[in-house]
């Protein structure tokens, strides 16, 4: 017999829905923002044909269902921000489920929300208007599992539906347990794992519901999960699936999955400092480049949880094994911890730090992680966005590669360069006060050099200074600076 506990709640992120017909996404296509790879610049994004930075921070990663939703969203686009996140949990108070309740508290998995998509449909067009692109996790594993006790009242628990028992449905009504230590049978219904034809038709629809939205729009990045330790079996699955979608109305999108491994938080945890400079710490996103037909990008939101030099170790790991494979394509970091938590997370100084090292280990995204863990898009986001963005701006940057190996007398986490294939254009960030020498090869010239207050968002007065073979840089220490050098021929 079906149990029925009333319950009532709210739905979270992404959920699946039953029935023989599969509901195919509109091909009404309603905006002009396109993103796709640069063409000539492979490891970055493109928006409109034209190379683009993203970078971005957000209050909220269910975005789309906050009251009111402009504010966010114009503030990030006045500090120079272009990216914003967007998981469809419903784990918060007062956000809607994907799906409708019934008069008895229960959910039918064939009965969709109008305010949740309205929702959705309002954050998407809003987005697009204003020239946003969104990087959206079709399943946000977190809200499965007794961490956010989103599972207790979700709609695709058996307690809570009318549509399966848990015996039916080999799903557990109370789940005591974290994706560290097992991975719930939700996460394995897949043909090339359990085949579990009870629940995979409602997953099914619920992405169809999804799709039948966010295909009207060009500006989407989709991730398949967030915080994700599933097999990778679940992965192209649903990539797969949501391209050959695409591909019945001959549209082109962009996949990727953010996969993390216990290990990179354990060592966060632990604090534990790598100085191999070898093995990265995340070898399941690495095995993503294996998988061009599904997979388009690499997400390491799972690195940002590292500090210091190891942090852009074991970011850099990962660009060059693309770059040395000869298979480059574009990484993103669509959470950057570090915030007031203060706790394994990082702080309010680690989250500054690792944004601005992860566009200098040659990232095409990053975006602040919402409060606590992370910075939002409060005043310090803001200045960073801002200052990162007129940097970038002003030089030639998607012709810059990483280049700490032109840096000399460095210490660990002191400085970190970025320079043009002629090398005779550089910019350098300091995390703290440092200097270093400036490998210039057999130049002998001048210098043009204009240093960038990073909490201020101002340009300091360039100057010029005679150079030969090597150039000392020094950052004026007191706050938080970047450098613009061009030598002049």
């Amino acid at each position: 017999m079906k149990h029925y506990k009333l319950f009532a709640v709210y739905f979270f992120s992404v959920l699946p829905l039953f029935s023989c017909e599969k509901e195919e996404p509109k091909q009404e296509q309603t905006q002009s923002l396109n993103v796709d790879i640069s063409k000539d610049h492979p490891f970055y994004f493109s928006v409109n044909d034209k190379p683009t930075l993203l970078l971005g921070g957000s209050n909220d990663d269910n975005i789309f269902q906050n009251h009111p939703l402009e504010p966010q969203l114009d503030t990030l686009i006045k500090f120079g921000g272009n990216y914003i996140r967007c998981t469809l949990s419903s784990r918060d108070f007062a956000n809607q489920w994907p799906y409708k309740q019934r008069g008895d508290a229960l959910y039918d998995l064939n009965e969709f929300s109008e305010e949740y998509w309205s929702r959705l449909e309002k954050f998407l067009k809003l987005s697009a208007k204003k020239g946003l692109v969104v990087q959206l996790e079709v399943w946000d594993n977190m809200d499965f599992y007794t961490v956010s006790k989103c599972w207790s009242k979700h709609p695709f628990n058996p307690a809570y539906n009318i549509n399966y028992t848990a015996k039916e449905a080999n799903l557990q009504e109370d789940i005591d347990y974290l994706p560290t230590e097992k991975i719930q049978p939700f996460f394995t219904t897949v043909p090339q794992l359990d085949n579990n034809t009870i629940i995979l038709p409602y997953q099914q629809k619920f992405v169809d519901k999804l799709l039948s939205h966010s295909f009207k729009y060009n500006n989407i990045l989709y991730s398949i999960d967030n915080e994700s330790l599933n097999d990778i079996e679940w992965t192209t699955y649903w990539a797969k699936y949501i391209k050959e979608a695409a591909a019945k109305i001959d549209k082109k999108i962009l996949v990727t999955d953010m996969l993390y491994e216990n290990k990179v938080f354990e060592k966060a945890k632990a604090m534990v400092v790598n100085t191999s400079n070898t093995l990265n710490e995340n070898p399941r996103a690495i095995e993503l480049s294996n998988y061009p037909e599904s997979i388009d990008f690499i997400d390491l939101s799972a690195q940002s949880i590292l500090i210091g030099e190891d942090h852009y170790t074991e970011a850099i790991n990962t660009f060059n094994y693309l770059k040395v494979n000869n298979h480059p394509m574009p990484i993103s970091a669509v959470k950057t911890y570090g915030g007031e938590q203060s706790d394994w997370t990082g702080t309010i100084e680690d989250g500054p730090e690792r944004f601005w090292r992860s566009i200098f280990a040659g990232y095409a995204a990053a975006r602040f992680h919402r409060p606590p863990s992370g910075l939002g898009i409060n005043r310090l986001a803001q200045v960073n966005i801002k200052s990162l963005r007129m940097l970038s701006d002003s030089v030639d940057f998607f012709n810059m590669s990483p280049a700490n190996n032109l840096l000399d007398e460095r210490q660990p986490n002191e400085t970190y360069c970025l320079a043009n294939k002629s090398l005779d254009e550089f910019i350098l960030y300091y995390p703290g006060c440092g200097e270093v020498d400036l490998k210039l090869g057999d130049f002998k010239g001048v210098a043009s050099i204009k240093w960038i207050n990073i909490l201020n968002s101002s340009w300091d007065e360039s100057y010029t200074e005679k150079a030969s073979e090597k150039l000392w840089l020094k950052s004026p220490c007191e706050g938080k600076w970047a450098v613009w050098v061009k030598l002049i021929k």
